[in-house]
């Protein structure tokens, strides 16, 4: 009996043990973090792989700059919203493990930038539902504007189309005073007409951009808070995917060999 008694508590004593280091394991590794530039990432990010982030993250203000200076040419209005838009408001710059551009703007100004989109760079692509019958127009934003020398390596989306350094246009409807959005998702809601216009100007990455009118209720509509709060560090690394700043996805060729001419 008195060795029954033994095991049974030497049992209860490794037992405690294990369990103590199973939670002990847990708490390091959902605490752990990939520290780069004195910046806190998730550890799902390796050092390498946020130095191709903020290679790709020049690439794509280069993007958003030929945007802008095309826009600004022809009278086109947007408004950054989504991270870029948090991004300007925290940093003036980029959130540091953000993996795109988000914008909005009218309908009407949409359908001008259509006109005029063989302005921009040779390295930017109009990717629209027109252009890429590949594309899942019901699931995403009315375009993006794409690098064609560039790749999210495991893209959410898979490999079903392409997959470059992106930015996200989505476009809404003036109705009455309120501007109205199809697309429902996170920040994409519908506004009144003033919560947005006149639009107000302020830096993203040194380049003069264009951010809702009543960016300080805006924020409080879609983040709570003004100024915006950062993400946990579990969930700083891009949702769009890992990025190759440099190279194209391989699919890309086969997919869409009108543009990838060999």
């Amino acid at each position: 009996m008195k060795i029954s008694i033994f095991f049974i508590n030497l049992f209860i004593f490794i037992l405690i043990i294990f369990i103590n280091y199973i939670l002990s394991y847990y708490e390091f590794y959902s605490n752990s973090y990939t520290l780069y530039d004195n910046f806190k990432y998730s550890n799902k990010l390796t050092p390498l792989q946020i130095q191709e982030l903020k290679k790709g993250q020049k690439k794509m203000t280069y993007m958003l700059s030929e945007l802008t200076k095309l826009c600004r040419k022809h009278n086109i209005k947007y408004w950054l919203t989504g991270g870029s838009l948090i991004g300007v408001l925290l940093y003036k710059n980029w959130i540091p493990w953000d993996g795109d551009i988000d914008m909005c703007m009218l309908e009407e100004d949409y359908n001008i930038l259509k006109k005029v989109k063989d302005e921009l760079p040779s390295s930017m692509w109009f990717q629209t539902l027109e252009t890429d019958p590949l594309y899942d127009r019901k699931n995403l934003p009315d375009a993006k504007i794409r690098d064609l020398k560039s790749c999210y390596l495991d893209s959410q989306d898979g490999e079903k189309w392409h997959n470059g350094l992106q930015i996200d246009i989505l476009t809404y409807k003036k109705v009455n005073n309120k501007l109205i959005s199809r697309f429902k998702y996170n920040d994409y809601q519908d506004y009144q007409y003033n919560e947005i216009f006149p639009l107000k100007t302020d830096i993203f990455d040194n380049i003069e951009v264009y951010i809702p009118n009543k960016y300080k209720i805006y924020s409080i509509k879609n983040w709570k808070y003004y100024p915006p709060q950062l993400s946990p560090i579990s969930k700083r690394f891009p949702h769009e995917g890992i990025i190759n700043s440099n190279k194209t996805c391989k699919y890309h060729y086969n997919l869409y060999p009108s543009i990838y001419k060999k």
